[in-house]
């Protein structure tokens, strides 16, 4: 079934409508990607995103395969960076995924807009789609985070781990995301932060007064973590802990895992369940 733009909308008017009481959501909208909707149509969608809210984000799937952009460059004569580009005016509210064939160039131009990148990597090299530029990305001072898309893996750390590792055997390198001196762990981590609040349209990301209260805490008796001190715990966690190590999360001041355990963890593994049987016939 064809979900044209407005229909889109209206849903997401009612998500909103639903929801309106829930610090913790917030409603954008999310063509996929240049395949899926006409480039003609990304500025009328862009301008639907801003009348939810005007910090609405707008996600979309682009550059994720080499053939997306070798058809994308054959028929439009532009990437589909640069196509979407010409078709709409990126600021920040846009959420550009994957980007895994994206140049130099694109990343300049995605910077410039201050628009940030959903890397995916478990499910990018799941698909065998490739691996981002990450040091073009570093030297545009590209703002970036880690999503999970086709939910393969649905754990931050290994993302992060996936995300550093690729780089490491592409360039037989060590510490390929580290910047400014910090660990691997730190870098990793405040990118994500950092774009958070673009990417989900909702104050997170830092500890600040006007923040939502968004926190992980981790189990650091964990023998992951003996000796280990500043910085470097957030590399154990990524590099060498069990992701069991996520003891408590906090969204927006509310506790959604005590222990380890989310507070619904029964109802949603029962509901699961029953979705996978039928899925599965």
């Amino acid at each position: 079934m064809e979900c044209a733009p407005e229909m889109a909308f209206t849903i997401a008017e009612s998500v909103k409508s639903a929801f309106k009481s829930d610090v913790a959501v917030s409603v954008g909208l999310a063509p996929h990607s240049l395949r899926a909707v006409d480039h003609s149509g990304m500025d009328q969608i862009a301008k639907m995103a801003k009348s939810l809210s005007p910090n609405a984000p707008v996600h979309l799937h682009v550059s994720e395969q080499v053939d997306e952009v070798r058809q994308c460059v054959a028929h439009y004569g532009k990437n589909p960076i640069e196509l979407l580009a010409a078709s709409t005016t990126l600021d920040q509210r846009w959420v550009l995924v994957h980007c895994t064939h994206a140049t130099e160039q694109d990343f300049k131009l995605i910077a410039d807009a201050n628009a940030c990148v959903a890397l995916c990597p478990m499910t990018e090299a799941n698909l065998g789609d490739g691996h981002v530029n990450l040091s073009a990305m570093l030297t545009a001072k590209c703002r970036y985070g880690i999503g999970s898309d086709s939910q393969v893996a649905l754990a931050p750390k290994v993302e992060w781990l996936m995300l550093e590792y690729s780089q490491r055997l592409l360039k037989r390198e060590r510490n390929v995301a580290s910047v400014s001196g910090m660990s691997v762990g730190r870098t990793l981590l405040e990118a994500s932060s950092q774009s958070a609040e673009h990417a989900l349209g909702r104050p997170t990301g830092k500890f600040a007064l006007g923040y939502q209260a968004d926190m992980v805490e981790l189990e650091v008796m964990d023998p992951a973590f003996v000796g280990i001190e500043d910085d470097r715990i957030l590399d154990a966690w990524i590099f060498a802990a069990d992701r069991s190590v996520v003891s408590n999360v906090m969204v927006a001041g509310d506790w959604i895992v005590k222990s380890g355990v989310h507070r619904n963890e029964q109802p949603l593994r029962q509901r699961y369940e029953a979705a996978l049987r039928r899925l599965r016939g």
